[in-house]
């Protein structure tokens, strides 16, 4: 092997040790990329679980509202029927 061929060769390993360095960095790079991304999709699935939660809550408390102002309407609309057989007693 002459003297231009061994430059040659040695070119050639440098040039594959760079791409082995590059290749390297890039997974190197796309292992923290995939990282960060597991953490927010962690981030994110909490913030919908809180929200299915809040919903629920507030389902539950408009039902509650709900049952209360039914309630109330019934109590209202006994006392007018008191009232109005009341009314028609004292005439």
């Amino acid at each position: 092997m002459n003297e231009q061929e061994t430059r040659q060769l040695h070119d050639q390993f440098d040039e594959i040790e760079k791409r082995v360095e590059q290749l390297f960095k890039t997974i190197e790079s796309l292992e923290t990329a995939n990282i960060q991304l597991k953490d927010r999709i962690n981030q994110l699935e909490q913030e919908v679980k809180e929200k299915a939660e809040a919903q629920e809550r507030f389902v539950e408390e408009k039902a509650l509202v709900r049952s209360k102002i039914d309630a109330l309407i019934e109590k209202i609309n006994h006392f007018k029927s008191l009232e109005g057989n009341a009314t028609v007693g004292q005439q």
